[in-house]
Parts: C-alpha cells; structure tokens; sequence
C-alpha cells in the first residue's frame, strides 16, 4: 500500500481493499501548535484570526458526523428510511458487505463518546455529538449536529 499523508492510502495494484492507516507522531500537538489549530470552514485558523478555531477533538467530531450523515444516506436510498438505530449501519447486507460505513462499529466522537441518532420519519433524522462537556443539550450549547 502506498501512503500519501498520514491517514490516507491508496492500494497498489491488485489489492482489493484499503485498509485505514493509523497515523504516528512523535511530537506534542500542543507545543508546536498551540490548543486550537484547525479552522471552521476547512481552512487552518489561528488565535486571533477571522475564524474562530477549532480543537482537533471537535475536528474528529465534525469529520465522523459527516462519514455517518453519509451512511444514513446510502442506507436510506437502499432502504426509502432510515435505521432505527446507529448499528444498523455496520451490519452486513447482501450490497454492503462491511455495512454502510465498511467498519465494524460506529465511529465516537472526538471525546470518545457515542453520537445521539434520533430517526424522526422515514425521510428525516437528528444526528449530533454531545460536545465537550459530554451534556445532551439537544443540539445546542456546545453540542456539535449535522444540519
């Protein structure tokens, strides 16, 4: 397998699936970068720019609400619903072999804890990550959701 970046690989030819690369550092994010580096909106911020930044905790969060927002939406277009639970979507089915997420459980959130899935209808679901302070605030304060 040939690695560009940390976390991302691309398989070589003939092989038939990608396997996830755990990325190594050898250095303390916070010492070289300070707390909050990564900025809202896909750029990079800094304290004391335009953009209010972003920890890398609430980075992980905002990157696995969206690979999850992406499952329920495969699962809905093979289904015309949606699950009524997460785990649903990391069960094998005749199309999806590895699930809808192709991994064996449902990813956290950036603080390690379970992301809320509410399925209101057959066309409408509330997701989100309880934030920091691990408080269920219904999608506001500083829980993180998928508009």
């Amino acid at each position: 397998m040939l690695s560009l970046a940390a976390g991302l690989a691309v398989p070589m030819v003939g092989m038939t699936r990608m396997e996830p690369m755990e990325p190594e550092f050898d250095f303390d994010e916070d010492e070289l970068f300070g707390e909050d580096v990564i900025g809202i909106g896909g750029g990079v911020g800094f304290e004391g720019g335009d953009e209010e930044a972003m920890s890398v905790e609430e980075a992980v969060t905002e990157a696995n609400l969206a690979m999850v927002d992406l499952g329920l939406l495969i699962y809905n277009l093979e289904n015309s619903d949606y699950p009524a639970t997460l785990d649903e979507l990391v069960t094998a089915t005749a199309s999806y072999p590895e699930g809808y997420l192709n991994m064996s459980e449902v990813p956290a959130d950036g603080w390690g804890r379970a992301l809320v899935y509410e399925r209101v209808s057959d066309k409408e679901y509330r997701l989100r990550s309880v934030g920091a302070d691990g408080v269920d605030d219904s999608g506001a304060g500083d829980d993180l959701a998928i508009e």
